[in-house]
């Protein structure tokens, strides 16, 4: 959902300017992201040391600037930030791709070729894969669709979607995945998308 939305507002006049482009996500998403990592790592090194907690990794470049793009937080009391890096790496993905590629194929082609990688980057998981240096090329795939999906709907569904009632519109999410519960007989275990794991299988 929050890569489906950040596609929605994918710009492709300022991504022209790759560099610029770059630059600003970086200043907008990982600067913010490091800072808090930073205050929530000294926090939870300090809780750690005097026996307070026993979870969460000790404050080291490490954690704080490397793992976050493989692991998520490993600091625990912000592990929602994990999806930060993960954004980043598709934003940047993305530009670039746009950049070099996408602009000479039809948003349907580029929909196509996303779905296709991501469904692949599923199949590498269940293979075992995501345990290595590819799980963040695995989850920037896998993300990619879903952001290309915003960006899509935006510039070609949207405007289909205003002639729809608003009820409809909410409806339908919901009844897809009832149906989807129902086909796979709660065999849908979407626990960790952080290590892209979890998916079809009960082997986590």
């Amino acid at each position: 959902m929050f890569c489906f939305i950040s596609g929605y507002f994918f710009n492709p006049e300022k991504a022209n300017n790759l560099v610029r482009y770059l630059l600003h996500k970086v200043h907008t998403l990982l600067m913010p992201f490091f800072v808090w990592n930073f205050i929530y790592g000294i926090l939870i090194t300090l809780l750690r040391h005097t026996n307070l907690v026993f979870y969460g990794s000790d404050l080291s470049i490490k954690t704080l600037f490397i793992l976050p793009f493989f692991e998520g937080s490993l600091f625990e009391i912000n592990s929602p930030a994990w999806f930060v890096p993960a954004l980043f790496m598709v934003i940047f993905t993305y530009a670039v791709l746009y950049k070099i590629m996408f602009r000479g194929f039809s948003a349907f082609i580029v929909t196509f070729i996303l779905a296709i990688a991501g469904a692949s980057c599923i199949f590498l998981s269940r293979k075992g894969y995501n345990n290595s240096l590819l799980l963040p090329v695995l989850k920037t795939g896998f993300f990619l669709q879903f952001y290309h999906l915003g960006s899509y709907y935006h510039t070609h569904l949207e405007k289909y979607f205003h002639r729809i009632y608003k009820c409809i519109t909410l409806l339908l999410p919901i009844l897809i995945n009832v149906w989807l519960m129902y086909i796979y007989n709660n065999q849908i275990h979407f626990n960790d998308i952080t290590t892209m794991s979890g998916f079809l299988t009960d082997n986590y």
